[in-house]
């Protein structure tokens, strides 16, 4: 037997371990994955049974303070505004500017009255997305907030070098401009 012939078995030999160990990694990622997937699901469902007892309380005794739990509750992966516009399109809850919770008087503009029924059998990730806004409608300070973020990042990136020397003088002429447009 050849020092090569040797040598390549050994290194199939490694090659076969490491796809061994790359197979099982993939064996187990994959494992975890399935179990989130189902321990998920569950977590859906016991959020919805939770909604709809939260809005069924406030109904029952104007006490809007669980819905609100609730909603500060939430994991940094769930959707709260999306909880949040499913509670104010089946309820007259409503959250103000500060994010205090309350209900809206009979009276009111905008009242809704519950429905917790039509809530029960519509969880809130199936809302139609059209009702979801979770954007800020465009106002003059967002604008203004925005451009001002807009030149922060160009002065970093220009510091950086990150940007051609030959565009940075029409870079800074167009956000004076738009400073001066919005001014």
């Amino acid at each position: 037997m050849t020092a090569n012939t040797t040598q390549a078995r050994a290194v199939s030999k490694t090659e076969a371990v490491a796809d061994k160990e790359t197979k099982q990694a993939y064996s187990k990622l994959m494992t975890a994955i399935k179990a989130y997937g189902k321990q998920a699901a569950k977590m859906d469902e016991t959020l919805h049974a939770i909604a709809v007892r939260c809005l069924r309380h406030a109904e029952s005794y104007g006490d809007v303070r669980p819905v609100d739990a609730l909603v500060r509750n939430l994991g940094k992966s769930q959707r709260v505004k999306g909880l949040m516009v499913w509670v104010e399109t089946f309820s007259p809850v409503r959250w103000n500017g500060d994010g205090k919770c309350g209900l809206l008087s009979q009276t009111a503009k905008n009242f809704t009255p519950f429905d917790c029924a039509t809530a029960e059998e519509t969880p809130f990730w199936e809302l139609n997305a059209a009702k979801e806004h979770t954007a800020k409608p465009l106002s003059m300070e967002i604008l203004k907030g925005l451009i001002l973020r807009l030149e922060k990042r160009m002065d970093k990136e220009e510091g950086e070098g990150l940007i051609p020397a030959e565009e940075l003088p029409a870079i800074h002429e167009t956000i004076v401009k738009l400073k001066k447009a919005v001014a």
